[in-house]
């Protein structure tokens, strides 16, 4: 039932049977169904380009592909269903891979249907992701600190190994298996209210900046370069307040906060590592870890640096006389293309945070990373971007992926929403039958 097409005159019996049984990262082999010959054969390296996709975009195209969500919001732009079909394409074709992150996960799960926009990540994304933004910026900050501990420059390159769960340059299964492990995470009424508190920040922010006249875009920038160097600063304070206060009895152990800290708790003594491995007294450590957090190569890491910026620009339409304050998801917006843009070759974002990005000095800043910027204005643009790819793959590509999975591999798979609707109703099932088992399922 695993082999599949193409099928092949089987080079022992003669039959044509001998299929595509299965596919690694770096191999596949082929198997005949009548008298059970196998081959292996290798498959070059490849390297696909990192698209990352912004919240609506996933939110248009689940609203067009499942049914259910259809029915409840009508008709969707017919670009959307045109836009998975171009971009699965492309994804089979082995040349793009969409990986999700935290922001899309904390987007996702106060929507309608999370499980819907879960599967068309893991779907686009075939399991790669974008590890947490501020595990990024702690890698660009550790890579300048070796370098200026050494009495280098500051550089803040980090592969894209180190910023991705999963290989994105792997040859792709036909069939995904996913694991369904039902673990909890924060409530969505929590959610609802750290998003609503954030908002709020932004909207009382927006309208300081509009009456802030001596204010420059140069002084709005230069205050934001600071904030993510105060914030693990502060953060790092209360983590040690709050061991002191266990320690001293005041708190209890299995308090939450205390075996499960914020991720920025942690960027300051990660840092120290790394400065008493350059030979530095531990007791100093911290005295050089802020030095150099709250100075201009840290301020530089791309993750800091195009968050100021796009922040400062931000204040300047507010000043220029933007009535309406930033939408609501603005902060995970900015925080999705400050961490993950120097790796991308390409981000599909609304036409808000494009057009920042176009304005400068943020276009000049992010011109050196080489990303293509689209958004619903440029969507024909886009189409002729991912064709593009397709072209310089060249014709031989193309048909060695039509040889190994068959023609109709690249055929929109436009019932996958659907499908994921009977894996849900599958799992729903066994869990009623078996409330402590966990759901393994193939798509």
């Amino acid at each position: 039932m695993l082999i599949g097409p193409p099928f092949r005159l089987c080079p022992k019996c003669g039959q044509k049977e001998l299929g595509t049984a299965s596919i690694s990262h770096r191999s596949f082999s082929r198997k005949c169904r009548a008298c059970g010959h196998l081959e292996q054969h290798p498959l070059p390296p490849i390297k696909k380009k990192l698209v990352y996709l912004d919240q609506m975009v996933s939110s248009g195209m689940a609203k067009t592909l499942d049914p259910v969500w259809a029915a409840t919001t009508g008709p969707q732009d017919e670009r959307w269903g045109r836009l998975f079909d171009a971009l699965e394409r492309a994804f089979k074709l082995q040349l793009i891979v969409c990986p999700q992150s935290a922001i899309h996960e904390k987007e996702g799960a106060l929507a309608s249907h999370p499980d819907m926009l879960k599967a068309l990540y893991e779907h686009l994304g075939n399991g790669v992701e974008f590890v947490n933004p501020v595990i990024v910026h702690q890698l660009q900050l550790g890579a300048a600190f070796r370098a200026v501990l050494k009495g280098q420059a500051p550089t803040y390159a980090v592969s894209r190994s180190h910023i991705l769960h999963g290989d994105p340059d792997e040859w792709i299964e036909r069939l995904r298996i996913s694991v369904n492990l039902n673990i909890p995470g924060p409530d969505l009424a929590t959610r609802r209210e750290v998003r609503e508190r954030r908002y709020a920040a932004m909207t009382q922010w927006f309208e300081r900046w509009k009456v802030e006249a001596n204010k420059t875009f140069k002084d709005w920038y230069e205050f934001e370069r600071q904030g993510h160097a105060i914030n693990y600063r502060d953060l790092f304070r209360e983590r040690l307040a709050l061991l002191a206060r266990v320690e001293r009895g005041e708190v209890p152990l299995d308090m939450e906060d205390v075996w499960n800290p914020r991720l920025e708790a942690g960027v300051i003594p990660a840092l120290m590592a790394i400065a008493e491995q350059a030979g530095n007294p531990p007791q100093d450590a911290l005295r050089i870890v802020l030095d150099f957090l709250f100075s201009g190569a840290a301020y530089d890491a791309p993750a800091n640096d195009i968050s100021a910026l796009l922040m400062a620009s931000l204040a300047r339409k507010a000043r220029s006389g933007q009535k309406d304050p930033p939408s609501p998801g603005m902060f995970n917006d900015i925080t999705a293309i400050a961490t993950y843009l120097p790796y991308c070759a390409a981000m599909y974002v609304d036409n808000e945070c494009a057009g920042l990005l176009r304005d400068e000095p943020l276009r000049s800043k992010i011109q050196p990373f080489g990303t293509r910027i689209f958004s619903g204005k440029t969507t024909d643009e886009f189409f002729a971007y991912l064709a593009e790819l397709e072209r310089e793959a060249g014709a031989d590509h193309i048909q060695r992926v039509a040889d190994i999975y068959g023609d109709d591999w690249t055929q929109p798979y436009r019932t996958v929403l659907v499908y994921e609707r009977e894996r849900a109703a599958r799992r729903a099932k066994k869990a009623d039958s078996n409330p402590r088992a966990t759901s393994t399922d193939s798509g």
